[in-house]
């Protein structure tokens, strides 16, 4: 039988591969989920990102060296506390953030197509709630609750 874990590595792995193949911009899919994330909110700390992403900081940090690399963020310290790194998008990440984002819409569209507009709102309130529990028994934070 399929766990609520099947279901979500599922719907998460046939979302990379959709992004996969309509996008073809150096990024990884899973780098695409960065970008979204930094062009919204540009400054924010890389812990935020972590967060927000329920990603190890460690990683996110490897992510981000990859990204900067590549030319798609820069991180500078916070003027009122050198140990908080801020992220900010260059011209590049801009630049493909509207591809990025019409393809994470798309996708949530396509999937929820065959629902009604009253389901499409109970499932999403649905997610959201199983999301913030399931952050809460991790000893986590919800990336909604807090912005650092």
């Amino acid at each position: 039988m399929d766990t609520l874990m099947d279901f979500i590595m599922k719907t998460y792995q046939s979302s990379k591969r959709y992004r996969a193949d309509k996008l073809d911009c150096g990024l990884a899919p899973f780098q695409q989920l960065y970008i979204y994330r930094i062009c919204r909110r540009p400054g924010e700390s890389q812990d935020w990102l972590a967060r927000t992403l329920c990603i190890n900081k460690s990683n996110v940090a490897r992510q981000l060296l990859s990204l900067e690399q590549s030319g798609f963020v820069t991180r500078s310290p916070d003027p009122n506390d050198r140990r908080i790194l801020r992220v900010y998008p260059t011209e590049k990440a801009k630049e493909i953030f509207p591809q990025v984002e019409q393809l994470i819409h798309e996708w949530e569209t396509l999937v929820l197509e065959p629902f009604t507009a009253e389901e499409r709102t109970v499932f999403i309130d649905l997610m959201k709630r199983v999301s913030v529990r399931s952050a809460e028994l991790a000893g986590e934070e919800s990336g909604a609750k807090k912005k650092g």
